[in-house]
């Protein structure tokens, strides 16, 4: 077992460069841009789906583009789309309303949103979405529920009344509630929103809505800005394109006796590579090379150690290994990136966790008994981490 340890301890130094600045970034970065603070820490949490991605990661399956189509495939029995579908119900990241969004009540369908990403930290929240919405359609379904219009920086303002009061974005009144609208409507809430060229960005908090507009047009503070993140966006741009990823920091995790040096920030991602293949990551992002070349020697024993406690995951303690191989997972070598110093990043090394478990690679005959490993993979790392149960990731007191 050490000797297997060892072996799958092996590093992998790699080069990854910092692309030049494109005029079309990648739209995961455009997107980390509107996170209106410095640096994640506490319980913050960043989540991330990609739907287009999803549906690519499902050879032959069908992803509606509107709740007319949907609904057309499903008369039709279709198997193409129940694939889609129960990809979809297998995701760990997303918003359970955002299914439910009614085009009457906020202008668009589910089907009309391509990504997610939600944030939350020292109870504050915020989420974006990046898709093909129709600016009149929109402005016309809030105007009809009596909200306000204004203009501000190439976003169209939506707010619960002309002065977006803050205490009205947060206040619940049983008499509003609607299950269409994603924005608050299950708490009867009228929260603003700001409507751009294919994102929507939102929070039932005035002043964080108001932070994720500065950030979003390049202002300050933004995560964009945060040296950790950039590195890590940075690697997952070269790795394939991220089908689900969580983002958190080492005080998510606590503190250990005998813990890995601390890092500086922290996701699991779930990717899709121009291959076809799809491993889940643990990614770690340190500053100094030996720390990351301790926690890369480290971790493989620890993971092989660690026992799942989680009753969302296991009825009875098992080893992670374990709970992994159910899912048809499994660990493979170690990976560190090493930056290029000209970057300028004070962070300089990522180190990647990776599991590989097979692709789907066509629709399966019984498509709504079959959960795709990737997915199930992801769940579990996911599942762990907001449980409390990736110990092998706590960092030393």
């Amino acid at each position: 077992m050490r000797k297997l340890l060892f072996l799958i301890t092996s590093l992998c130094l790699l080069a990854a460069h910092m692309p030049s600045q494109a005029q079309d970034e990648p739209i995961l970065v455009r997107m980390v841009r509107a996170v209106p603070f410095a640096e994640l820490s506490g319980d913050a949490t960043i989540g991330y789906i990609d739907y287009a991605a999803l549906q690519e990661a499902l050879p032959n399956s069908v992803r509606p583009m509107s709740l007319q189509e949907f609904q057309e495939l499903r008369e039709a029995n279709s198997s193409a789309s129940e694939w889609y579908h129960n990809g979809l119900s297998a995701t760990s990241v997303g918003q359970f309303d955002l299914q439910f969004a009614d085009p009457q009540t906020v202008g668009f369908d589910f089907y009309s949103v391509d990504r997610v990403l939600l944030f939350a930290a020292e109870q504050t929240a915020g989420r974006l979405y990046a898709g093909r919405f129709e600016r009149a359609a929109v402005r016309s379904a809030f105007l009809a529920r009596a909200y306000s219009v204004r203009e501000r920086d190439s976003l169209l303002i939506l707010c619960g009344d002309p002065a977006c009061d803050a205490e009205l974005a947060r206040r619940e009144s049983p008499a509003e509630r609607n299950s269409g609208n994603p924005f608050g409507g299950s708490f009867g809430r009228r929260e603003p929103v700001a409507l751009g060229e294919g994102v929507i960005l939102s929070s039932p908090d005035m002043a964080t809505f108001e932070a994720m507009i500065t950030a979003y047009n390049g202002g300050a503070p933004s995560l964009l800005q945060n040296d950790a993140m950039r590195a890590l966006l940075t690697v997952l741009n070269v790795e394939g394109t991220a089908v689900q990823a969580l983002f958190f920091s080492a005080d998510r995790l606590g503190t250990a006796e005998q813990g890995i040096p601390r890092y500086e920030l922290a996701a699991l991602i779930h990717l899709l590579q121009p291959d076809g293949t799809q491993p889940n990551y643990i990614a770690l992002v340190y500053t100094d090379e030996n720390d990351a070349k301790a926690a890369a020697a480290a971790l493989p024993e620890r993971m092989a150690q660690h026992q799942v406690k989680s009753q969302l995951i296991t009825e009875t303690p098992r080893p992670f290994l374990e709970s992994l191989a159910e899912r048809k997972g499994s660990l493979a070598p170690v990976r560190l990136v090493a930056l290029d110093r000209f970057a300028q990043l004070e962070v300089r090394y990522a180190l990647l966790v990776p599991f590989e478990s097979p692709a789907p690679r066509d629709i399966p005959q019984n498509v709504t008994a079959e959960r795709p490993a990737p997915l199930l993979v992801f769940r579990l790392l996911s599942d762990a981490l907001f449980e409390g149960d990736l110990g092998f990731l706590a960092v030393s007191r």
